[in-house]
């Protein structure tokens, strides 16, 4: 006989639990309806009968008596296929809902003549009693399969830990990840726990109680305590977490906590500083409204500091000034290099400029002029400029004038054009001398054109309208950009700033700091970098434990 108690769930009653599991037993065995197999054999099998057949190896499953809300207990039941033909297990269930029984895992449910499976079946009362229900079970077996009938006790629970057992997973070092982990008086009256501690991790795992101990619990209250895992080595650990109460029934409860730590993520960034080798190549608009504003003695002047700066940065250079429409330089020399000094420079700069007012078709279209400058046909060895652009190296194209650039086509086809003019497109920068952005100034338009080519090519853009002594800074400043050797490196994430390794050539370098707001390796004067060595920064990826 079944009675329903407060817990919902189908309960065996008065009688003594040993008693009505022995009925149980008695009345489930003696009331099994014909079989259509010959034989049934527990524990063996016989698969002489036609047809699929699903057999248990028992119809009773006993869980035995287990203390409430302790976590419960598993039992495994076999079924057999003692048929010829194949069987499938459509399902399992438990014909009272409420009932603290469960199917924790099932094995294969497609089974051939004379093979097994195994299901695991749950018994986690919470609420002291006796219990019992049915286990149904759906096959293609013509005969069906008998209810298997469950039964189990559940004494005065006393102190109950839950869950008590908790996986963390893989957890990255340096990183905490929490389990909240209740304690509560599963049973009848109230109880004092006096302790809660967790041992064997070495001290990576760790209890927080949600107050001060000792507490107090009445019967069905229950209070938390938070399980911390920060694991600070690669390895795999254990913890018990013990709690002591005064319960007669369970003065101690103990649960189970593990965890894996994972290695932090590492990055390896790599630089190649640049080969020393430019061809920088300048237009400069010379109509009236340049000689007008002064722009043009103001460049003739300064130009010189283009020289000095490219023999300051120790760079293979080649220099040309370019100002008429079909692109070729003026004068005897196609450039100047490192090999000339100062006077020689001057002096061809000065020939390259040709300071005379200029007013041609294309003085406002500085892209078409600097094109026609430095395309094959100009710089082969039959050009007009031969040899102005070499086969190795960068490529630097400064435009300057009081007018946004007016060439026809698209900025991203004057992009594609001027990246084919060297065999690493990425060694081919723009950058111009023009009105400010957005509304340029009193004597110069706005650069909006030379602004984005500027850009979509790493080039830079300086403002035509700065002082005297800016331009000279800003021509420098060109300089270095495109030919310097940069001491900043922009590392791709970030890092752990005290695990970074700074590798030159292969050798440790010392001569650098971290700077947090670039991300980047900025190296001292003292690195003594060069041209065509290789940077390698080593370090740990710092970790953002939300993710």
């Amino acid at each position: 006989m079944y009675n329903t108690t407060k817990s919902g769930a189908q309960m065996l009653s008065t009688a003594a639990p040993s008693v009505l599991r022995n009925a149980l037993a008695v009345a489930v065995l003696a009331g099994l309806p014909a079989c259509s197999v010959a034989t049934i054999t527990i524990g063996g099998v016989e698969t002489g009968v036609s047809g699929p057949e699903l057999t248990p190896d028992s119809n009773l499953v006993d869980f035995g008596s287990v203390a409430a809300g302790m976590g419960g207990t598993a039992q495994v039941l076999t079924l057999t296929n003692t048929g010829d033909e194949s069987v499938q297990i459509l399902g399992f269930s438990v014909d009272d809902p409420t009932a603290p029984f469960t199917i924790q895992n099932v094995g294969s449910t497609d089974l051939a003549p004379g093979e097994a499976t195994e299901v695991v079946l749950g018994f986690t009362p919470s609420i002291p009693g006796s219990y019992g229900a049915n286990l149904r079970v759906a096959s293609n077996d013509p005969a069906g399969v008998d209810e298997i009938v469950l039964v189990g006790e559940s004494a005065d629970g006393g102190l109950a830990l839950s869950p008590s057992s908790y996986d963390f997973g893989t957890v990255t070092l340096g990183c905490t990840a929490d389990a909240s982990v209740n304690l509560q008086n599963a049973g009848g009256s109230s109880l004092t726990v006096t302790d809660v501690s967790i041992v064997g991790a070495e001290g990576e795992l760790y209890v927080t109680p949600e107050a001060a101990l000792p507490w107090t619990l009445a019967a069905g209250e229950s209070r938390a305590v938070t399980v911390s895992y920060t694991p600070t080595l690669q390895h795999v650990v254990f913890g018990t977490l013990t709690a002591t109460s005064t319960s007669t029934t369970t003065p101690v409860v103990t649960g189970t906590y593990f965890g894996s730590g994972q290695s932090l993520s590492t990055a390896s960034d790599s630089f190649t500083t640049p080969d020393g080798i430019l061809d920088l190549v300048v237009f400069v608009d010379k109509t009236q409204s340049m000689q007008d504003a002064g722009y043009v003695n103001r460049f003739r002047a300064e130009m010189i500091t283009l020289y000095e700066a490219l023999v300051a940065e120790h760079v293979d250079f080649q220099l040309a000034v370019i100002t008429d429409d079909d692109g070729c330089v003026n004068g005897p020399k196609n450039f100047i290099t490192s090999a000339d000094n100062w006077v020689q420079a001057s002096t061809a700069l000065s020939v390259m400029f040709d300071s005379t007012y200029y007013g041609g078709e294309l003085a406002e279209q500085g892209f078409s002029v600097l094109y026609a400058a430095t395309k094959s046909d100009a710089t082969d060895e039959r050009g007009c400029n031969a040899g102005l652009v070499r086969g190795t190296g960068g490529l630097s194209l400064l435009g300057i004038s009081d007018e946004d650039e007016q060439s026809d086509g698209t900025s991203g086809e004057w992009v594609a054009a001027f990246t084919s003019l060297k065999p690493d497109p990425s060694r081919v920068a723009v950058y111009a001398m023009s009105g400010d952005l957005p509304g340029g100034c009193e004597s110069a338009a706005a650069g909006t054109i030379w602004s984005t080519v500027a850009q979509l090519t790493g080039g830079a853009m300086y403002s035509i309208c700065d002082s005297d002594t800016q331009w000279g800074a800003n021509l420098a400043d060109l300089v270095d950009s495109s030919a310097g050797l940069r001491s900043s490196y922009g590392l791709s994430a970030d890092p752990d700033a005290g695990t970074i390794v700074v590798k030159v050539d292969g050798a440790p370098s010392y001569d650098w700091t971290y700077d947090a707001a670039s991300r980047s390796v900025v190296f001292t004067e003292g690195a003594g970098l060069t041209w065509n060595q290789t940077i390698t920064v080593d370090y740990t990826i710092a970790q953002n434990c939300a993710d």
